[in-house]
């Protein structure tokens, strides 16, 4: 049997944790305040609360607080024990046991059991179910309990990023017997904090769990997540002391916050990326040749310091980002080619071009101005872009997998696996196949995702993902012409706070001076 448990995955990291966080105060004795009020900026609304059918980053962070998974991934990536302290799988990687802590409850009050679990696993595999996060979790035949604080994990395949995958927020463990309704309306997690107040487009009020399981676990007595769509707005509620910390800085007032005393800049570099969402059940962008032509035209250092000041990176279309060990930087952008795109345009039936809609949004900062960009460089070879600027939250419900052209932001995805299989796998969560939306399919591109999902062997992973990186390069549907970093700007008053490169937080420890 091969087993880790939490003294063993943990005692590695615990030194440098404990120094890191002990530097900053007492931690373990950290109690909630009654003015610890956490008080942060995001440029978007969150819109769905079910964390099964989440798209955007701002709904992400209240999954993050509210409820919780059986694993959970650090910042360096590396998934911990969370609901389960222990695991052990078989031989053949087929059969996966999980030992779950005895101390958690809802927050309702009703005990964490493996009933649970296996409802939250029976709901994400269930073929008949349209959830986003369902296709993460392919591998999984059946889960089932082997007593009330024990699930089994039975897989069609050895899935080397299973417990990357269960660290995910699509894995966050709900209780028996949830519905659509009280998922929307009444969260119930496990987590740290719970949720208060709901005004959507607005904010959302957490406040601190006062039955946590970990003792000095909480040293905030309360969270508020506060839509504030404008940068500059964002930077005066900062420098203000409205605000304790900004999610997202725009990049064009990086340089305002550099200088400024009392405020931290958390840089992490590959942490995101911009994206032209091409709906392919669109008899245009069905044609390869047209997908080629638009990919031809991009001039991506360009549209990197037009849309984000020059901070993004170019990328041949990579979802796979920089930061990630499997990431191929052989794979390089195409030259510009105006005159070849115009030819395969031609090829594809449309020697004049046609006219076309690219859906943005104004409230993640580079996105509208991509758009504006690309459709000068698209207009060169006859493609006439009209620009649509919506909020984020209906770009992101109404938009996305729907509309023909489609900007987008991502953040980085923990394991190589998600970071392509929802994206290009045919069934993928992010590609439609799971639902009534549009979606790509391409055998190879299929194939190879599978050999890399149960592959074990870390180098043949690599050669596996670095195949794919080429294949998408070459005749992807997702246009990728730059990726950027996470900067998250924090007031000095935050202390043992790390920013998770993903974009949403965990703020257990943390506390305000």
């Amino acid at each position: 049997m091969l087993s880790t448990n939490r003294r063993n995955l943990l005692k590695s990291g615990a030194a440098v944790g404990a120094a890191l966080l002990l530097s900053q105060g007492s931690w373990r004795n950290a109690e909630a305040q009654e003015d610890g009020v956490l008080r942060m900026a995001w440029s978007g609304s969150a819109q769905i609360l079910d964390p099964a059918a989440q798209n955007l980053l701002d709904e992400f962070q209240f999954t993050r607080l509210v409820y919780e998974t059986l694993t959970e991934m650090g910042p360096d990536f590396i998934p911990k024990p969370l609901l389960a302290t222990e695991w052990s799988a078989s031989e053949d990687g087929l059969t996966w046991t999980f030992k779950l802590t005895p101390d958690a409850k809802f927050h309702s009050g009703k005990p964490l059991t493996s009933a649970d679990v296996v409802y939250t696993y029976s709901r994400l595999t269930d073929p008949k179910t349209a959830l986003v996060g369902t296709s993460f979790f392919d591998a999984i035949a059946k889960v089932t309990a082997s007593d009330p604080h024990s699930v089994v994990f039975t897989l069609k395949y050895p899935y080397a990023d299973l417990l990357t995958a269960l660290a995910g927020n699509y894995g966050s463990i709900i209780p028996d017997g949830s519905t659509k309704e009280s998922l929307s309306t009444k969260p119930d997690g496990t987590g740290p904090f719970v949720m208060a107040e709901f005004v959507p487009g607005a904010r959302i009020v957490y406040k601190a769990n006062r039955n946590y399981r970990t003792p000095g676990a909480i040293g905030l007595s309360e969270i508020r997540q506060e839509t504030i769509a404008q940068g500059n707005a964002q930077v005066s509620s900062l420098t203000a002391g409205e605000v304790d910390l900004i999610n997202q800085v725009s990049p064009q007032l990086v340089p305002s916050l550099e200088g400024q005393t009392d405020v931290t800049l958390l840089k992490t570099p590959g942490a995101g990326f911009h994206s032209i969402y091409i709906n392919t059940s669109d008899e245009r962008f069905a044609k390869s040749q047209v997908r080629e032509a638009m990919r031809l035209v991009m001039d991506r250092p360009a549209l990197a310091q037009i849309a984000y000041s020059g901070l993004g990176e170019p990328s041949a279309d990579n979802v796979i980002l920089s930061s990630s060990p499997y990431f191929d930087a052989a794979v390089v952008p195409p030259e510009v080619n105006i005159e070849k795109a115009k030819t395969l345009l031609a090829e594809a039936g449309y020697p004049s071009g046609f006219e076309a809609n690219i859906y943005t949004t104004a409230e993640r900062y580079g996105l509208q101005q991509m758009a504006v960009a690309f459709a000068a460089m698209v207009g060169q070879i006859g493609i006439n872009l009209k620009i649509v600027t919506w909020t984020n939250g209906d770009l992101g419900t109404q938009a996305y997998r729907q509309k023909e052209l489609v900007t987008f932001y991502w953040t980085l995805q923990s394991g190589a696996d998600a970071s392509i299989a929802p994206f290009y796998e045919s069934n993928g969560s992010y590609n439609g196949g799971k639902s009534t939306a549009p979606f790509f399919s391409d055998p190879e591109i299929d194939k190879l995702i599978l050999a890399g999902k149960a592959e074990l062997d870390e180098n043949k992973r690599k050669q596996i993902y670095s195949s794919l990186q080429k294949i998408i390069a070459d005749r992807g549907y997702i246009l990728v012409p730059y990726e950027i970093p996470l900067v998250v700007a924090v007031s000095d008053r935050l202390k043992n706070f790390h920013a998770f490169p993903r974009g949403f937080h965990d703020f257990k420890y943390v506390t305000l001076s």
